[in-house]
């Protein structure tokens, strides 16, 4: 029985598993870095609102420091023809935080924060500023309304008594 599973192993599982391991060597070895290269230009998608060089920094450097934190995981992506993508997405989110501080990333986004807060700040200025001009417009009629109608009323009160005394 042994014998027999010894036999079966070395003539059916044995060339499976060389074959599995030289597969996943040429990955490992030649094919990964390669891919991951390609794809990492190609597919890789770039926040659109960090400046172009933040973009051009993370395009060009995203690939190496894939292949540095996680080349095993890349490997696996690829040799099961992109199957098994969860390691390889952990890893490349890693890679994306290692990136973080040489191409400026926080930095950037902090500076679009800053812009971003600064505007909405210009933007509410503008509003109360525009608040209280139609405030102070709409102030400005009733006022001139209040004294329509007192001049109105002032004017009828003189026709009231001219009438009066002097008959109509």
């Amino acid at each position: 029985m042994f014998q027999t599973l010894i036999d079966k192993f070395s003539d059916w599982l044995l060339p499976i598993l060389l074959g599995l391991a030289v597969w996943y060597g040429i990955h490992y070895a030649v094919l990964a870095p390669r891919i991951v290269r390609v794809d990492m230009v190609r597919e890789y998608v770039y926040d659109k609102s960090l400046p172009k060089d933040v973009n051009a920094c993370l395009k060009g450097n995203m690939a190496n420091s894939v292949l540095e934190v996680g080349r095993l995981e890349a490997a696996l992506y690829t040799s099961t023809l992109k199957h098994v993508f969860l390691p390889f997405q952990e890893k490349t989110a890693e890679a994306e935080k290692r990136l973080d501080e040489p191409c400026g990333v926080s930095e950037a986004r902090r500076k679009i924060h800053e812009f971003q807060q600064a505007l909405l700040e210009e933007l509410k200025k503008k509003q109360a500023e525009e608040r209280a001009r139609e405030l102070a417009r709409k102030q400005q009629e009733l006022k001139l309304k209040a004294q329509r109608e007192y001049q109105k009323q002032v004017h009828n009160q003189i026709r009231f008594w001219t009438n009066l005394l002097f008959g109509d």
